[in-house]
């Protein structure tokens, strides 16, 4: 059977699915009739997610939640409105980091110090760190896309081949570096905004950018340190050829001023990033301006941003950003998969679903005698780690928080719903193993990366990371978090 018609195959399984959970299961226990119809619809999404498509899928899913009688169409489709339009906008205000060069400035210039010559693990700290620093605020892609050329470049001047495990380290610092700074901030980053809405959808209450980075930079970079050790410890390459590279070389040959264009693009973004932070910065002195710029979302900045990049422009005449030139590497199908998530969560935490009655009063004699928060969190952790190699690290990050949600709510205090929510973010950006992993390692793996050596220290990666959610992301989040 080809391709599409398995996808076309997938679709009617979906759709049957939700026709017989709609049917078959009882309402009762809290459950309702609009209830049993909302988890036929989840069960359908989440199948289409993972065997079709996100992007047109999730359309489609608004459309089975409508049906289903959870909310009217029109209410469901404006549910994500806020986190959708973040994506679309944050990832346009990136466009121009990329196109004027200055990313690539940032991995050059960490790797042409002078003091790395003769010095190979300082060279690959360095490296390591510009690439996470660009996927703080850059998408896995992007990244992904501008880091590669300069370690393949890097590995052809050193002397090793793409087989070597020198190369190795550098074409998965590329995945590695780049998905830990995808998940330490929710800038243009999918998963950490999804998060963030799904706090607000099952608490009442928001937590703000600021407030996320406070637990996913420090947690991060104890992850890239870790990483760093397996790389030196673990896979151990051969870096005897490394005397043969000269930084002051390589700086001289790159060597060339910032120009216009690069200049204005760098200084206006900072400004976005400071407009995203002025609420937290600034309440506690200008409690009323922080209440305005809050008032007016997080997308403010961006899109005060977006007409600052496109009355500007660079030394060539050319505008800094022509949105509609830019706009095939807006991520479409990111931002619809979004809208797909923020569907999802209300529907199953609405009051006339009686879901989320149901679950507590199912997960009541096995939660009623629970005093750690240590088994709930080891199972996200692990979940999410290890699934998100396997399917759309968005997909596994909704379906792990909606499903452990509930659960979370009824055993609060003793868990912090926002703390395992950090986690569950954190954990499923651990999409390193395999090219279906993540868009890093899609493009890493896919152009010629050891494959082997990508699953074989991969998976060392997976309980390490599991092991610094239960150490570290979660008592972060419970300690740093406002609630």
């Amino acid at each position: 059977m080809k391709v599409k018609d398995k996808k076309v195959m997938h679709f009617f399984i979906a759709i049957i699915l939700d026709i017989l959970i709609s049917v078959l299961i009882p309402a009762g226990n809290g459950l309702t009739d609009i209830g049993v119809r909302a988890i036929g619809a989840a069960v359908a999404t989440v199948y289409l997610w993972t065997f079709v498509a996100t992007d047109w899928t999730s359309i489609l899913s608004v459309l089975l939640f409508a049906v289903a009688g959870v909310m009217p169409f029109g209410k469901l489709l404006t549910t994500g409105a806020v986190p959708v339009l973040l994506i679309i906008v944050m990832s346009a205000v990136t466009i121009p980091l990329s196109r004027t060069g200055f990313i690539s400035r940032v991995i050059n210039w960490a790797v042409t110090r002078k003091f790395l010559k003769g010095r190979p693990w300082l060279f690959f700290a360095f490296y390591f760190a510009a690439i996470y620093v660009i996927g703080c605020f850059l998408d896995v892609a992007a990244c992904a896309l501008i880091a590669l050329p300069v370690a393949r470049e890097l590995c052809r001047e050193i002397g090793y081949e793409d087989d070597s495990k020198f190369a190795s380290c550098m074409y998965l610092g590329v995945i590695w570096f780049s998905m830990w700074g995808y998940a330490a901030t929710p800038i243009a980053h999918t998963v950490s905004i999804i998060i963030m809405g799904l706090i607000e959808t099952y608490t009442g209450q928001a937590i703000s950018m600021l407030d996320f980075m406070m637990v996913g930079i420090p947690s991060t970079i104890v992850l890239g340190i870790l990483s760093f050790l397996v790389f030196r410890f673990v896979v151990r390459p051969d870096v005897s050829k490394f005397v043969n590279y000269d930084p002051e070389a390589r700086a001289s040959n790159l060597s060339r001023e910032m120009g216009k264009g690069e200049k204005s693009a760098v200084i206006i973004f900072c400004l976005i990033i400071l407009g995203i932070l002025f609420p937290d910065i600034c309440r506690g002195f200008l409690p009323e301006a922080a209440a305005f710029v809050s008032g007016l979302t997080i997308n403010a900045p961006a899109v005060v941003g977006i007409s600052l990049l496109y009355i500007f422009k660079d030394e060539n005449g050319e505008r800094l950003l022509d949105f509609s030139k830019s706009i095939h590497e807006i991520p479409w199908g990111a931002a619809l998969l979004v809208m797909g998530m923020f569907v999802v969560a209300p529907c199953l935490t609405a009051e006339n679903t009686g879901i989320p009655v149901w679950i507590a009063n199912v997960l009541s004699p096995l939660t009623a005698n629970m005093t750690s928060w240590i088994p709930i969190v080891l199972l996200v952790a692990a979940f999410c780690a290890i699934f998100t190699n396997f399917m759309s690290c968005n997909a596994i990050a909704n379906i792990a928080f909606s499903l452990i949600a509930p659960i979370a709510v009824a055993l609060s205090p003793m868990v912090s719903v926002t703390a395992l929510a950090v986690v569950v973010a954190i954990a499923a950006n651990i999409g390193i193993m395999t090219p279906a992993a993540s868009a890093a390692s899609a493009i890493v793996l896919g152009s010629g990366a050891s494959r082997s050596h990508a699953m074989k220290y991969g998976a060392v990666m997976i309980p390490i990371a599991v092991i610094l959610c239960l150490a570290v992301v979660y008592p972060l989040g419970v300690i740093l978090l406002p609630f």
